[in-house]
């Protein structure tokens, strides 16, 4: 043995497993009935820590020089290596679920993280933030009903408490080359599909969200690229309105059998059509708001009772995307359109149609937008300096900003606000990560590695399941609930709970006064 750090001991008693903290890196296997050493396999560089499966029949190994694990075959010792992930960052405790479905690994670096590894598959499936530099792991039995993984985090004195008993429900939908250039998502009144934009391939698949099957593939106009769902309207039926950047129109796919209808635009107001939202009820109808992304910048008005642009209204250079708040304490309801090019934001009454321009120093080159669903504040992407902007409605002020992804080069893109107004998602399309803003008090508590260049997102109106479009590899991830918490000194960050929590890493971000 060359500086053993970590031991377990097979659950039949039969052998000892002992880390040998080297490079190359070993484990020696020792037989106790006689103490004789009796294999000695070769894993990754500096192995730390060592877990068994509940059943005997693997060993997880941490490398914490390499970043990897190895998972040993106890009936041979023989060894494979987990494919390196991003998340892994100088593992060194390890600890296995009771029932031996997730292998939970603490990451010593600051800020820490504990990284979720799914035993069926041995695929990282969440990564949460803790303390800094834990090391040491342990898994409770059943209390009260559930599972806690209590982690020690050496560098801020602190231990954090993780509730294992929701584990990640993370799934990608791939079908074969149904999916191309996925862009815009967005979900039926119901909850019951989940309808995606094809940019590259000018079609709309459709999702049943029951058992993440694609059911069909609608062909729509040139470059989908977003896509908003009214509510049920008078007909009894609830439509999704596309728009087709690349040739100007929108189509509308009426969702009780996915038939297509093209908007009547008869004045060509649509160009470069990006971004799309409904509004609530206004004197008795919806109308979905469109930005045209270019230079002149402008928004179409579509009466969804007739399918018709009725009305244009210039806003700022290139608007990106829209989003429509309730009806507030004044009766009005106001739409939120970002001018990527010249940094604003424009707020249309959408009864008057009259505009206030939001310029503020914290917006830099505005995309995705999102309203919570009180009304009260706008959250605002900003791709150019990789934040976030919280912009109170009652007096458009921007009152924080919040630094997403990991930071420098994340690409934040898409963003949405789970129905109980509790969470902000923000895809990072450059991190493949979803960020999870808590939006009590603006602090990112969750990160998840989704797909490649993850970019629209939608959650489910039970606030169950998130709905991510990967533009880069063509996928779709599905993302599901957890229930987390930490406790400790102030040192150590809070990390839940989650109406539908994904994976995390710690990210800062940074608060101005409010104005």
């Amino acid at each position: 043995m060359s500086s053993p750090t970590g031991i377990a001991i097979t659950p039949n008693g039969d052998y000892v497993y002992v880390t040998n903290n080297d490079n190359p890196g070993t484990v020696t296997v020792i037989r106790t009935s006689d103490n004789a050493v009796t294999d000695t396999p070769t894993v990754g560089a500096d192995p730390f820590g060592v877990a068994i499966t509940p059943d005997g029949l693997r060993a997880y190994v941490t490398n914490s020089g390499e970043g990897t694990l190895s998972v040993i075959d106890t009936s041979d010792n023989s060894v494979t290596t987990i494919t390196p992930d991003p998340a892994l960052n100088s593992p060194q405790g390890v600890a296995i679920t009771p029932d031996g479905g997730y292998v939970y690994v603490t990451n010593n670096d600051t800020p820490g993280t504990v990284s979720v590894i799914r035993t069926s598959d041995n695929t990282v499936t969440d990564t949460l933030a803790v303390g800094d530099g834990p090391r040491g792991i342990a898994i409770t039995p059943l209390l009260g009903g559930k599972h806690y993984a209590y982690v020690a985090n050496y560098n801020d004195n602190t231990v954090s408490v993780i509730d294992t008993s929701d584990i990640i429900i993370f799934t990608a939908i791939s079908d074969g080359t149904g999916f191309n250039g996925p862009s815009g998502v967005a979900i039926t009144p119901d909850g019951l599909r989940a309808y995606v934009t094809n940019y590259d391939y000018n079609t709309v698949s459709v999702i049943n969200t029951s058992d993440n099957t694609v059911t069909d593939t609608i062909l729509v106009g040139d470059g989908p690229w977003s896509i908003a769902i009214t509510p049920v309207l008078t007909d009894g039926k609830s439509y999704a309105y596309v728009t087709n950047y690349s040739d100007d129109t929108v189509s509308v796919i009426d969702t009780s059998d996915n038939s297509v209808i093209a908007v009547t635009d008869p004045e060509e107001t649509l160009s470069g059509p990006c971004g799309v939202a409904i509004t609530p009820l206004l004197g008795g109808k919806y109308y979905a708001y469109v930005t045209n992304y270019d230079s002149a910048g402008t928004i179409s008005i579509i009466d969804t009772s007739d399918k018709t642009v009725t009305d244009t209204i210039a806003v700022g250079s290139y608007p990106w995307d829209v989003a429509i708040t309730p009806i507030l304490a004044d009766g009005k309801s106001y739409a939120y359109v970002t001018n990527a090019d010249d940094n604003t934001v424009s707020v249309i009454d959408t009864s008057t149609y009259a505009i206030t321009t939001l310029s503020d120093p914290e917006l830099d080159e505005p995309q995705g937008v999102a309203i919570t669903p009180d009304g009260n504040y706008a959250y605002v992407i900003n791709y150019g300096d990789y934040t976030v902007a919280v912009i109170r409605t009652s007096d458009n002020t921007v009152t924080d900003t919040i630094l997403a992804g990991n930071g420098a080069g994340s690409g934040p893109k898409g963003i949405t606000i789970t129905p109980d107004g509790s969470y902000a998602y923000v895809t990072n399309s450059s991190d493949n990560t979803v960020s999870v803003i808590q939006i009590s008090d603006n602090t990112v508590i969750d990160t998840i590695l989704v797909g490649d260049g993850p970019w629209g997102v939608a959650i489910t109106p039970d606030g169950n399941f998130a709905y991510v479009a990967n533009n880069d590899n063509n996928t779709v991830s599905v993302i599901g609930g957890r229930d987390i918490s930490d406790t400790g000194d102030s040192g150590s960050l809070p990390v839940g709970p989650l109406a539908a929590g994904i994976s995390a890493l710690l990210v800062w971000r940074k608060r101005r006064k409010q104005r």
